[in-house]
């Protein structure tokens, strides 16, 4: 006799022919569908190695894909960053006045628009005039003519590319 759990918890001494019947009574509970057990054992491996192959297949797509969602975030962030920044130096006026004169050294009289266009011009050598830092402050400089242009209700001229009017 051979002391054994039984399924309400407690131990008992059983026979040899009350044990032979306990094990069937086990083996019956917990009997499984054989093809039912590989699936569920083998299904994480079948969908991890499937993932994996069709993202190696289209590789480049996937890459090309991120890094040009990954830069229009940058481009978007860092336009929204100057546009913070021309307001913060523009503060609450919403119009700026022109560098340039009204009258040039010809004599030539000079409309706002004309002067803003000017302005334009003469920001694209400040990213050469200063190392390091120059691009961006030529950058937001450029953006806050643009802006002053927009509000003076210029038009685009031919000087500035569309795109960068667009992000004015």
């Amino acid at each position: 006799m051979a002391l054994e759990l039984l399924p309400d918890g407690t131990f008992k001494k059983l026979t040899k022919v009350q044990t032979d019947a306990l094990d069937r009574y086990y083996k019956r509970e917990n009997k499984k569908d054989l093809a039912t057990e590989a699936i569920i054992s083998g299904l994480p491996i079948i969908l991890g190695v499937s993932i994996a192959s069709i993202a190696y297949i289209f590789r480049d797509d996937i890459k090309e894909k991120v890094i040009s969602a990954l830069e229009e975030e940058a481009i978007g962030r860092g336009l929204w960053v100057a546009k913070v920044i021309t307001r913060f130096i523009r503060g609450e006026q919403q119009r700026t006045e022109p560098q340039q004169p009204e009258v040039t050294i010809q004599g030539n009289v000079l409309t706002r628009c004309q002067r803003y266009e000017a302005d334009y011009v003469t920001q694209n050598t400040i990213a050469e005039g200063i190392p390091f830092v120059g691009v961006p402050l030529q950058a937001l400089a450029q953006l806050n003519t643009i802006q002053s242009m927009k509000i003076e209700g210029c038009s685009r001229p031919s000087i500035i590319p569309e795109s960068q009017w667009k992000q004015g």
